[in-house]
């Protein structure tokens, strides 16, 4: 939650339910926003940070997540409906505090600074059968007002879930983050066409093109730091995984300075992910925040 106090926002959230999707993976088999693997798994909270079952489907197919629960993007396994495919997702039509949301009409402060202390590591690329996602080696991790998130994993979107003031962007990435408590943190990087981005290339040049395929890139290693923008001001607010089960209590960091990605390097993630981005979601009575001080 946020902690106007000192003009900071702190992020101390306790969750067991998303402790357990983390664990599991943050898509459908391992892929989110969350520690070991992905966005989204089974019933508990497995975030979009988590590590399992991530959310992004390849284009209209609908996957099976770790509770044995189709769902997808389209049609009755669509975002429409995950509240009704299982108890387990009831958040997803219930929740008060969800995401993703317009980034628009933000309180302005002096934020407490996301400090990234990223290192490189071996490169694995998994196709979860709803994102493209890279597990992390648990040597890089983010401290937010004196308390560390590991990084579990990051995966990709297309086009964005957040919008700014209205406007979608080509696509975003996910870094999921997780605490010794089990909370969890994602770390949101707008990506918008232009130039090739050297970064991600090796990444789109060893796709998995099969649903639960790994790919090792013998020899290859990739730092995360070189995956965002210089400027690295955020937006904050508290919202949920977007995937189900939709978990809430997800600490959103999302940074103000998008990211180039090529036409190509783009066409080459959505035509293995497909479109992957849940629906905007209502603020209600959240505070959104954007820091406007570095340091």
């Amino acid at each position: 939650m946020f902690d106007h106090r000192r003009n900071k926002s702190t992020f101390l959230l306790s969750s067991a339910a998303v402790l357990a999707v983390v664990l599991a993976g943050c898509g459908s088999s391992p892929g989110t926003e969350a520690p070991p693997s992905g966005e989204v798994t089974s019933g508990a909270a497995t975030a979009d940070a988590a590590a399992t079952t991530e959310d992004g489907t390849p284009t209209e197919e609908a996957t099976m997540d770790e509770a044995g629960v189709h769902w997808g993007y389209e049609g009755d396994t669509g975002p429409d409906h995950w509240g009704e495919l299982s108890p387990d997702f009831a958040l997803c039509s219930a929740g008060t505090e969800q995401a993703p949301i317009d980034l628009t009409g933000a309180d302005q402060q002096d934020l407490a600074d996301v400090l990234f202390d990223y290192r490189s590591a071996p490169l694995q690329v998994l196709n979860n059968g709803h994102t493209i996602q890279v597990p992390s080696d648990g040597t890089s991790s983010i401290t937010v007002d004196g308390t560390m998130f590991e990084l579990a994993q990051f995966h990709f979107h297309t086009p964005s879930e957040h919008t700014v003031d209205g406007e979608y962007f080509a696509g975003e990435l996910h870094l999921v983050h997780q605490d010794a408590s089990g909370s969890l943190a994602v770390v949101a990087v707008l990506l918008e066409e232009g130039a090739e981005n050297e970064a991600v290339a090796p990444i789109i040049s060893h796709l998995p093109a099969a649903t639960e395929q790994e790919v090792e890139a013998d020899g290859v290693t990739l730092d995360p730091l070189d995956l965002l923008p210089g400027n690295r001001l955020t937006f904050q607010y508290t919202g949920s995984l977007t995937t189900p089960p939709c978990s809430e209590d997800v600490n959103w960091f999302v940074l103000t300075t998008p990211v180039e990605m090529s036409e190509a390097q783009l066409g080459e993630l959505e035509q293995v992910m497909g479109h992957n981005n849940r629906p905007l979601q209502p603020l209600n009575d959240r505070d959104l925040l954007e820091d406007t001080v570095t340091g």
